[in-house]
């Protein structure tokens, strides 16, 4: 065999493949499969640890409460995939202009969530984030809080 044609059996091979690959899906997709698994729309608190302000804004518009805790899928905020309040994952994620944004759209804080607020923020050691949640609460910061807080 001639160089020439090694180099042309070779040269159609990644073509050969493209078009192998693309009739397998077609098939798949004809047959009433999915070759690619549906791709799930992030909850208001994943869009809060991305720091997705769009999406946060968009999600809040279209009616979700921007203080009912949502899951958070593993990866976008440690192992997490427990719900979780959106303005707790704005602190924890470090992302002071969402938990702004948020409270600007309606998230609440209150006497039963600022204590934990306040002290993730401490724990986190995100002034922006303390500043924040005092500024939107009557009450003094607590005295304390609990261990690693």
């Amino acid at each position: 065999m001639s160089r020439d044609t090694t180099l042309g059996l070779y040269g159609g091979g990644p073509a050969l493949l493209l078009t192998g690959a693309l009739v397998v899906l077609m098939v798949a997709a004809a047959a009433g499969g999915r070759p690619f698994p549906p791709r799930e729309p992030l909850t208001l608190a994943e869009l809060t640890a991305v720091g997705d302000r769009a999406g946060i804004i968009r999600t809040v518009r279209l009616g979700v409460n921007p203080n009912e805790s949502s899951p958070v899928r593993a990866g976008l905020l440690g192992d997490r995939l427990d719900p979780t309040a959106p303005l707790e994952v704005a602190i924890i994620a470090n992302q002071a202009d969402a938990l702004r944004l948020l409270m600007e759209l309606g998230a609440i804080v209150h006497s039963g969530n600022y204590q934990r607020l306040w002290c993730l923020a401490r724990q986190s050691r995100n002034a922006d984030a303390m500043a924040a949640v005092e500024a939107a609460s009557p009450d003094a910061p607590p005295a304390q809080c609990p261990e690693g807080g």
